[in-house]
C-alpha cells in the first residue's frame, strides 16, 4: 500500500485548491474544485508544450541514428589506426554516471549560450556511446565483401555505408 501512496497524494490534490494548499495539510480537501483542470487548460500554453515535445523527439532520434549510425559504421567497417582502443574508450564512457557530467555539460552550454535553446537541449543527447555500440554490432554482421564489391564497382565509401546497412537486404 505505501508504494501507491504518492500516486494517492497526488489525485487528492488535483482537486484542492490555493486555500487548502496552504492552510489545510490534509490528504482530502476540505472541498472538491473541478475547475482546477480547465484553469490548467486555459493558462499554460499546452499546444506548444506538444510542439516543444514532438520537435525534440523528432530531432533527437534522427540525430541519434545519424551520428550512431556514422561512428558504428565507422568502427565496424573502417580500418584505421587505434579503432579498437578508441572503441572500447568511448564504449567505457558508458559507465559514468549522468550525474557527473550535468554540471560540466551545463558550464559548456552556457560558454555556448545554448542555456533554454533547442541547441542546448538536443546536441547533448546525440553522442551516446550505446546507440555506436549497437550499429556497430549490428554493422558488423553485414559480410564485408558486399561492401567491397560496391567499392570495385566505383562507389565510394559514403554509398555504400548508405546503401547496404540501412536497407536491411544483403544478398550473397
Amino acid at each position: 500500500m505505501t508504494i501507491h501512496l504518492p500516486h494517492v497524494v497526488i489525485v487528492c490534490s488535483y482537486y484542492k485548491g490555493l486555500p487548502c494548499w496552504n492552510q489545510n495539510p490534509k490528504l482530502l480537501p476540505s472541498s472538491l474544485q473541478w475547475d482546477n483542470y480547465s484553469k490548467a487548460w486555459d493558462i499554460a500554453p499546452w499546444g506548444r508544450y506538444f510542439l516543444n515535445t514532438v520537435l525534440y523527439t523528432v530531432c533527437t532520434v534522427l540525430g541519434v541514428l545519424a551520428t550512431s549510425f556514422m561512428s558504428g559504421y565507422a568502427f565496424a567497417k573502417l580500418d584505421f589506426k587505434g579503432r579498437d582502443s578508441l572503441f572500447m574508450g568511448y564504449v567505457g564512457t558508458m559507465m559514468i554516471p549522468a550525474q557527473v557530467t550535468i554540471i560540466p555539460v551545463f558550464v559548456i552550454l552556457s560558454k555556448l549560450h545554448w542555456v533554454d535553446t533547442y541547441a542546448g537541449l538536443i546536441i547533448p543527447g546525440l553522442t551516446g556511446a550505446f546507440g555506436c555500440f549497437f550499429m556497430r554490432q549490428f554493422i558488423a554482421t553485414i559480410p564485408s565483401e558486399i561492401i567491397e564489391s560496391g567499392l570495385i564497382d566505383g562507389a565510394g565509401q559514403c554509398s555504400m555505408a548508405g546503401r547496404n546497412p540501412l536497407v536491411g537486404k544483403t544478398r550473397l
